[in-house]
């Protein structure tokens, strides 16, 4: 246990004391609130306010279309002609022309004049206001009072209940996307490294020498245990990051509704579906009322120490079955079961309560990364329980195996080793 140990200690000062160790550990968090804050700041602080002159020769439109976000509206009554010549001048940066033949019936004829190109936001913005301006015009022409046209444009709001308080669906979908994400990286990252650890040692020949003093078992558990200790340092360091940009982004972002609302008033209605800027200000916003924070990061963490050290021992057993480089079709079979698990994320989160998403959060294979997104769903304790006892055999069972396969393979030289063949020494 001694040898096991030291290798521990080799492993992880080596690799804590890294370069790329630190800049990953404190670059990853200030990337992933890039990608979160930067647009929330470029949409509430970025841009210049778009001033558009309205010349509405069918005073349809008059006083109707109202100032937001960056978007501004003055009305002239001077000819069209006249304005486009000196509409600069005026501060303006450019005219909408609403002609006197225009009919909402058929809504043709308006014309925006610039000599700059309009972004996509202010056209989105106009566009947005006349044709709700024109549907109010279209219903009261058949009798319909505004007061009906507001009941009928009001949208529909749903509040989530789990059990005896307030769910949000927004919020456990943001959360378990990134704490998905984050483990398949981690996965990948940290099985791809004992693997190479492997066939480093391997291919130099320092295998030999190591095992004349320990065992290839105590080897091989020294490794990955050493790399795991890497990994939960560099998960904690995360959390706490994480937890500060948290409560950093509730508070810069303020109402989630009322930003929602801006947002959608400023983009026309768009949605924005795949955990795009508004899902992430939603989610992170209500994450720290609405969720069990408790749950989600004791569960990370357990999932991915019990994903780790499955994916761990495959990626060792595959490195010492390797020669000088990695066989891309065994690689494939420990890289395949993540990936296939990033895919069956999503449909977790379309779909929490499914026959795949609890099957596929219950199979050790996959269960580190689905049930890491499910946790924000609160599923039944039973399959949280489940799960872990799962993941705690199946890595059991991996480990066991992993150390058969690699007792063999880290003093095989020149042979190119077959999948078959490696069921074969785990038989043995």
């Amino acid at each position: 246990m001694n040898k096991i140990f030291v290798i521990i200690k080799r492993e992880y000062i080596t690799r804590v004391r890294s370069r790329v160790f630190l800049i990953v550990t404190f670059l990853m968090p200030l990337l992933l609130a890039g990608f979160t804050l930067v647009p929330l700041l470029i949409f509430r602080y970025g841009g210049d306010t778009e001033k558009i002159a309205v010349v509405d020769q069918s005073h349809m439109f008059e006083g109707k279309l109202k100032n937001e976000g960056k978007v501004e509206f003055g009305y002239f009554n001077a000819p069209y002609d006249s304005l486009k010549k000196h509409y600069s001048e005026k501060g303006f940066t450019g005219v909408l022309y609403i002609p006197s033949y225009f009919n909402p019936e058929n809504p043709k004829g308006i014309e925006y004049f610039s000599n700059d190109q309009l972004g996509l936001g202010t056209d989105q913005s106009m566009s947005s206001q006349l044709t709700e301006v024109v549907t109010r015009l279209r219903l009261e022409k058949v009798n319909v009072t505004p007061e009906i046209i507001d009941q009928l444009s009001e949208s529909v709001h749903i509040k989530t209940v789990i059990g005896d308080k307030a769910g949000n669906t927004g919020a456990a979908a943001t959360v378990g996307y990134f704490a998905g994400f984050l483990l398949y990286m981690l996965l990948i990252i940290y099985g791809t490294q004992v693997m190479r650890g492997v066939m480093e040692e391997k291919s130099n020949r320092i295998a030999e020498v190591i095992v004349s003093s320990v065992k290839p078992f105590q080897l091989m558990m020294g490794k990955i245990i050493g790399i795991a200790f890497l990994g939960i340092t560099q998960f904690a360091v995360w959390i706490i990051m994480g937890t500060i940009a948290l409560s950093f982004l509730k508070g810069m972002i303020g109402d989630p509704a009322a930003l929602q609302q801006q947002m959608s008033s400023a983009n026309g209605g768009m949605e924005m579906q795949n955990a795009g800027m508004l899902g992430a200000a939603q989610g992170f916003a209500s994450a720290l009322d609405n969720l069990p924070l408790g749950l989600i990061v004791f569960g990370t963490l357990f999932f991915f120490i019990g994903g780790y050290m499955l994916y761990a021992s495959l990626f060792a057993a595959i490195g010492a079955a390797s020669g000088d480089e990695a066989d891309q079709s065994l690689t494939f079979v420990a890289t395949m079961p993540i990936i296939v698990s990033f895919f069956l994320a999503f449909n977790a989160m379309n779909a929490p309560n499914s026959q795949l998403s609890v099957f596929s959060s219950l199979f050790p294979l996959t269960s580190p990364i689905v049930m890491t997104v499910r946790l924000g769903y609160e599923p039944p304790m039973w399959q949280i329980i489940l799960s872990m006892v799962f993941l705690i055999i199946g890595f059991l069972l991996m480990v066991w195996m992993a150390g058969k396969i690699y007792r063999t393979g880290i003093l095989m030289y020149g042979k190119k080793t077959s999948l078959r063949e490696m069921i074969k020494w785990v038989r043995y």
